[in-house]
């Protein structure tokens, strides 16, 4: 256990939900998160020129439901003629539907140097999204136009870098800062 206070922040959550568009056996999903940021500069003798020094991780994952009437085919009447018109969803339903998943990783670092004229802002990040809810067009002569399914994993990760300085910062509250961001995802 580390005993500087204000040093060390750590956040822990869950939630759980029950959706009924989900079939009965999927209408329970729960998803945590934890995050961990320290720092540095206020933990370890840093060199002179570094003025700040913070690191973050955190994990988190998330779910989702899909909108209502997706387990089975909808029929509407509509009004017209002498009894009206039947008309059946142009989608076809999924009984196995699960919830959509999504676990994010995020790895950073935040340093400023030189009493914070200069500074790097470094994130790295790996989402994957499993189970994502989408429909998928079907030929005309099946009856129907689409089917509603779960996809496979779907995966985002990349960097984003920041970089920012303060070239000119006089007494007299004339100031010049600057700020490049950079960032590649790769999905």
């Amino acid at each position: 256990q580390i005993g500087y206070k204000g040093v060390v922040y750590l956040d822990v959550t869950g939630r759980n939900d029950w959706s009924s568009t989900l079939p009965r056996d999927n209408w329970s999903y729960f998803y945590p998160s934890v995050g961990l940021t320290t720092i540095v500069s206020d933990i370890i003798d840093m060199p002179s020129f570094v003025s700040f020094a913070k690191l973050k991780a955190s994990y988190a994952e998330v779910g989702s439901d899909t909108s209502p009437f997706q387990l089975d085919r909808t029929a509407s009447i509509a009004a017209g003629g002498y009894n009206g018109f039947l008309t059946l969803s142009g989608t076809l339903p999924n009984a196995q539907l699960k919830p959509e998943r999504t676990k994010g990783l995020e790895l950073g670092a935040d340093v400023r140097l030189f009493n914070g004229r200069f500074g790097v802002d470094f994130t790295y990040y790996n989402t994957n999204t499993f189970n994502q809810l989408f429909s998928i067009s079907l030929p005309p002569a099946s009856g129907a136009s689409s089917f509603f399914t779960n996809g496979r994993d779907v995966q985002n990760k990349g960097i984003e870098l920041m970089l920012s300085g303060s070239p000119l910062s006089s007494p007299n509250g004339l100031n010049w800062d600057i700020a490049v961001n950079f960032s590649r995802n790769v999905g």
